[in-house]
């Protein structure tokens, strides 16, 4: 990969516009937390936020949780 790229390895493969919140989010979402020591931000939006993003914000990785709907060019850029 190219230094000088902005997009981490992370960013391609799950880019920001992907729904983080159902069933398949979640379980993505808490995969990263618990596998992957080298993260330090994990941004999830979605078009509803679920309560079970409040716990992550206590843990070491800084969780933001950004509600959007990816219909809406405006809301994802």
């Amino acid at each position: 990969m190219i230094p000088s790229m902005k997009n981490t390895w992370l960013e391609q493969v799950l880019p920001g516009n992907s729904s983080g919140c159902g069933f398949l989010g979640e379980h993505i979402v808490r995969m990263l937390l618990e596998r992957e020591p080298r993260l330090r931000e994990l941004r999830v939006f979605d078009l509803h936020l679920s309560s079970w993003l409040e716990e992550l914000k206590a843990g070491p990785v800084q969780v933001t949780a950004i509600q959007g709907d990816v219909t809406q060019a405006h809301e994802v850029a």
